[in-house]
């Protein structure tokens, strides 16, 4: 005989299709329990509506939970979240947002994006920072900022608007586009400027652009603290629209005052840029400079050291004094010194440093170097051969030509042979004397002219022999009676 197998009672078969039922309604919509185990938490400005349970989801799948929530510094709100292994990875420069579920499910879901694969992996309770997560904006928060003040200025904000489309308003806009054209030409102009004067420009633009915004998101608490600033200053001018009114009233005249001087700058530009590229290599050599100038300044800081300057100053005092009691008298001295330093500054330096041009005995040195050069010849002239004697000596020449020389003192001519006839002489003798003015203070005078020009030569003719031996023995005698005197 065949066993007949025993029947569930209906009851119980109910009862466990209910269960199933309810077991899949739960994990579609609440999550299985187990699984999992993966922490991160994630700092909100708020957490609306965010209750422990919430969905998490990535593209539209649940990958976790909500598990709780805790205030965070501020203003801000931490929740906890655990996800399910189907998360991972989850690299760091994941990002958060908080989205409203459907009509059905009601309240809200973690709408979370897991990151770039290129980002560092973030480990088992890492923390979203506030800059990578974002919350909705609530119709309850947006009309609690809508005070009476607020709401007054969108009412005359809207009636603006409505008395700007009416009326005239379409001829009024035509008749503004000749004055909009210029503004458009000024916009196209500061667009194609923005790209940069070389390839890369905007990019590099852009980068550091990023660099900052990264910047900015690594101190979101500090951003936290100007956006609260900036909220606080606009209440206070908002408080305070009357005197904001005055102010751009008077806009409108230092708009015009300011609208010459862009002018004047916009043509100060090139000159700046030329000033730029000129300073540019004083710039580059100034750390050497400065590194140079170290010493002395290691110098100074010891004298202004507290104990060493009030004894400099000790020191220093007694001269001082004596120096103020000294004042009448060094100005007496100063008003008698002034125009002889006056006299060497604009006439006897000029004339000392100018070089004479006496082709073809030019040296090229300076006037006061061909005086120097002249005294060992006017003292070597009063020595005999071996420089101890009064005696003068004379060079005979030999030619056929006889030159003389009129001596002040002999009462005759000195009378000379040469071979080559006479060129001429120089400076050329006049006969003008340069008038004297000793009331004219010597800074005010003419600076003498040094370049003289060639006058003739006397007239020579062929020698004489025995005239020329009769004058020589003359001169001779004349001399030893001179010398015997």
């Amino acid at each position: 005989m065949r066993r007949e197998r025993r029947r569930l009672p209906d009851p119980i078969v109910g009862l466990i299709t209910i269960g199933v039922i309810v077991v899949a309604v739960y994990a579609i919509f609440v999550g299985l329990p187990f699984g999992g185990g993966f922490e991160v938490k994630a700092v909100l400005q708020n957490a609306p509506q965010i209750q422990p349970g919430s969905k998490v989801r990535i593209a539209g799948v649940n990958v976790g939970k909500v598990t709780g929530t805790e205030p965070g510094k501020g203003t801000t709100a931490v929740i906890k979240m655990e996800l399910d292994d189907s998360a991972l990875p989850l690299h760091k420069d994941a990002t958060l947002k908080i989205r409203p579920r459907t009509f059905l499910e009601g309240g809200m879901f973690v709408d979370l994006h897991p990151g770039t694969p290129g980002s560092p992996t973030m480990g088992d309770g890492y923390t979203i920072p506030v800059s990578a997560t974002a919350t909705p904006v609530l119709l309850g928060h947006a009309t609690a900022d809508l005070r009476s003040a607020t709401r007054d200025n969108l009412r005359y904000l809207f009636h603006a608007a409505r008395q700007a489309v009416e009326g005239d308003a379409p001829q009024a806009l035509h008749d503004a586009q000749k004055h909009i054209a210029p503004a458009f030409l000024g916009i196209a102009q500061v667009a194609e400027a923005s790209q940069g004067e070389k390839h890369g420009d905007l990019t590099g633009a852009v980068r550091s652009t990023g660099q900052t915004m990264t910047a900015l998101a690594s101190r979101d608490e500090q951003l936290a603290t100007l956006l609260t600033g900036l909220n606080r200053t606009a209440r206070a001018l908002g408080n305070r629209r009357a005197e904001v009114g005055r102010s751009l009233e008077e806009l409108d005249p230092l708009l015009a005052e300011v609208r010459p001087a862009e002018t004047e700058a916009n043509d100060l530009f090139p000159s700046v840029r030329s000033f730029a590229a000129e300073i540019r290599p004083g710039i580059r050599r100034a750390p050497a400079t400065l590194h140079l100038a170290l010493p002395f300044l290691d110098q100074a800081e010891g004298i202004l050291q507290p104990r060493e300057l009030p004894a400099l100053i000790s020191q220093a005092d007694p001269a001082i004094r004596s120096l103020a009691r000294q004042e009448p008298s060094l100005t007496e001295v100063l008003r008698l010194v002034t125009p002889v330093m006056d006299c060497l500054h604009h006439s006897a330096y000029p004339t000392l440093t100018a070089k004479i041009q006496d082709p073809p005995l030019t040296t090229g040195d300076p006037v006061y170097r061909e005086l120097l050069h002249a005294l060992p010849g006017d003292g070597s002239v009063a020595q005999n051969f071996d420089g101890n004697g009064p005696q003068v000596r004379y060079h005979a020449g030999f030619g056929d030509r006889t030159v003389s020389v009129a001596v002040p003192g002999l009462g005759s001519p000195v009378v000379g042979l040469t071979s080559q006839p006479l060129l001429g002489s120089r400076p050329r003798f006049t006969d003008h004397v340069p008038p004297f003015e000793p009331r004219s203070t010597c800074a005010t005078q003419q600076a003498p002219n040094l370049q003289a020009d060639t006058g003739p030569a006397e007239p020579s003719a062929a020698a004489d022999k025995p005239a020329l031996l009769r004058g020589l023995r003359d001169l001779a005698k004349r001399l030893e009676r001179r010398k015997r005197r």
